[in-house]
């Protein structure tokens, strides 16, 4: 028997996955959404933890291998009309398929030994995207947000993460950043943040080693002062040009690169 599309948007589901949009619910229920048949895609494809996905049945056969897909996952899918799917999507031209997914651990993990962001009050959400994602590509242990940051699951975040949301440990603390150093100090790791009055990056003096923790501060006032106070280390980034200062993401970026190639022999 072929499931009933939901048409209504005053239909209790629809009116509870809208909701997803606002932060507020996202934090009562721990479940966020991925818009967008390439989203989709990668959080099924990544074994993320699901709880249903919604299509809009009159494009279906656009949708047949991430449906298909989600079938031999056990997830379920929910055909929804044109007009329904137009209220969901949060983008001008909805692509067809929402995924509601759980939130993830709030826990700091104490047992990896690699490299580990924490990001002081970085507020802007396509920042916090883009570290996600290059954190993924350099195969890095988790990605912590402190408290005063750009909420994780927020869809323009998710967007900006293309993906890598499914691939690498997201954490919402809620906590201050210089508790956050603490504990990972405690656990044997070198902690190091950017800041004007530290040492060069390239510097051959910079003690790189497997275990790091890197500290990217917000975009306008840098690290707060307890922040870069609890690090072992301050780097600073190079700029013989005019400009005043580099985008949060790409200083973290040039950050991560620098110690993939300085620890990847080891």
């Amino acid at each position: 028997m072929e499931p009933t599309v939901i048409t209504s948007t005053a239909n209790t589901l629809i009116r509870r996955v809208k909701g997803l949009a606002q932060k507020k619910n996202r934090e009562k229920e721990n479940c966020y959404l991925a818009d967008g048949p390439h989203l989709v895609q990668e959080a099924v494809d990544s074994g993320a933890d699901m709880e249903m996905i919604l299509f809009d049945a009159e494009r279906e056969d656009a949708f047949r291998q991430i449906l298909a897909a989600a079938g031999e996952a056990g997830i379920r899918t929910v055909p929804v009309s044109s007009r329904v799917m137009q209220t969901l999507s949060d983008t001008v031209t909805p692509q067809g398929v929402i995924a509601v997914l759980r939130s993830g651990t709030e826990k700091l993990p104490a047992d990896v030994n690699g490299l580990i962001l924490v990001l002081d009050a970085v507020a802007d959400p396509g920042n916090v995207g883009t570290v996600i994602r290059t954190a993924d590509a350099v195969n890095a242990d988790a990605v912590i947000l402190s408290e005063g940051c750009a909420d994780a699951y927020a869809p323009k975040t998710v967007r900006s993460t293309m993906g890598s949301l499914f691939h690498v440990p997201v954490i919402r603390t809620g906590k201050r950043a210089e508790e956050i150093i603490g504990f990972f100090r405690e656990h044997g790791y070198l902690a190091a943040g950017t800041h004007l009055a530290g040492k060069e990056l390239f510097s051959a003096q910079v003690p790189w080693q497997k275990k790091m923790l890197f500290v990217i501060g917000n975009e306008a006032r840098g690290m707060s002062d307890r922040a870069s106070e609890a690090c072992d280390l301050l780097l600073k980034l190079p700029i013989p040009g005019k400009a005043e200062s580099l985008n949060a993401a790409v200083a973290a970026g040039i950050f991560m690169y620098q110690w993939l190639e300085k620890t990847r022999e080891e």
